[in-house]
């Protein structure tokens, strides 16, 4: 039997991640705010100021804040003597609580409702200090996006995927996936908040990935805060009628059988199959009928993949669903991407130059 057992730096790791998903998503609001960031803490690092109903933000500054109380004022005098002696510490010194109302004591980030505050030093994540720490963060921060967005947060249980990856194809016959659609490079397909979209408590990603991007796709994966348990291959046959001769296993007859499709041409060498990765993300109910994991189905149009994948994963795998890249909509799923109708708004991130071939559809 195996214990998790939750740190304090666990616990700073959650809390940190959390609150630099809610200045992402007001990033997405007010881009002019992605300037006031540092460079040490990233741009969604330092905090936004932000006043609501329902949550408060404040930037933490280097300089103490200004305060016409006693300890403010020497609050001051203590800086700046931290200054002239050459700044020998690593943080400057801490400052002497006041009335709770005083601009030296108001957190960096209050929810309201819950009381739950956070205090940083110059970034979020550096020496955190927590009060009232919720049992639920991710819903209260989604709470706190929604005010900011006007539109509810939705946590996906399961997420089908097929990045435009930059397959530009070798040689001079220009051959590549560039041909048929807009294509992204891998730090931008990364940058994706496919971490955002997913529910914390438990979320399996079906993600395709090619041959000269797997490694690419793994860390993908890995980066949106999924670990990569299994796979399944996808060889591109056809489904013939055969007749099988009586042999020491079989007494022969007419069956099915898969026949492969002429492969590609390939550099490296003649490819026939693409793969999809399975991916979880914190704790996923095991499906109720367990598919085979080759899958054998023609090929289609440039990046179509089969429908069977989709049907096999609405069948085991529970809602909310999505599929990303996705270029018509289907029942009982989400869509995203730049030729489907009703797309989804990535929570926290600009356009990044979207790509149009919407592969999984």
């Amino acid at each position: 039997m195996s214990v998790k057992v939750i740190t304090a730096a666990t616990v700073e790791s959650a809390i940190t991640t959390e609150l630099r998903r809610l200045v992402r998503a007001i990033h997405a609001v007010r881009p002019e705010t992605r300037d006031l960031g540092g460079l040490l803490g990233g741009s969604d690092g330092y905090g936004v100021p932000w006043e609501s109903a329902v949550f408060t933000m404040r930037m933490h500054t280097e300089d103490p804040p200004e305060c016409d109380c006693e300890p403010g004022r020497q609050d001051s005098a203590n800086y700046q003597a931290w200054i002239d002696a050459g700044r020998p510490q690593h943080a400057p010194p801490k400052h002497v609580p006041c009335s709770l109302d005083c601009a030296n004591n108001l957190p960096n980030f209050r929810h309201h409702a819950t009381g739950f505050e956070v205090r940083w030093h110059k970034w979020i994540g550096r020496s955190l200090e927590v009060v009232n720490l919720p049992a639920n963060l991710p819903a209260v921060i989604d709470e706190c996006i929604a005010s900011v967005t006007g539109r509810p947060v939705v946590r996906y249980r399961t997420i089908y995927a097929d990045p435009p990856w930059p397959e530009r194809g070798g040689g001079k016959s220009k051959r590549g996936a560039d041909r048929h659609y807009k294509v992204m490079t891998v730090r931008k397909i990364k940058a994706l908040p496919v971490g955002d979209l997913a529910d914390p408590a438990g979320c399996v990603l079906w993600l395709w990935a090619t041959g000269n991007y797997l490694a690419d796709a793994i860390d993908c994966a890995r980066e949106w805060g999924f670990r990569v348990v299994n796979f399944r291959p996808w060889v591109k046959a056809v489904m013939r009628e055969v007749m099988i001769p009586p042999g020491l296993q079989s007494n022969g007859g007419e069956c099915f059988a898969a026949l492969p499709q002429n492969p590609g041409l390939g550099q490296y060498m003649r490819c026939d199959a693409e793969i999809l990765l399975l991916c979880v993300r914190g704790k996923v109910t095991m499906p109720p009928i367990k598919t085979r994991q080759t899958i054998y189905a023609p090929r289609g149009k440039h990046s179509v993949k089969p429908d069977c994948v989709r049907v096999d994963i609405q069948t085991n795998y529970s809602g909310p669903r999505l599929e990303m890249f996705a270029r018509q909509r289907h029942e009982g799923w989400d869509a995203f991407g730049d030729q489907v109708e009703g797309s989804i708004v990535l929570p926290g991130a600009a356009q990044l130059e979207l790509g149009a071939a919407c592969p999984t559809s």
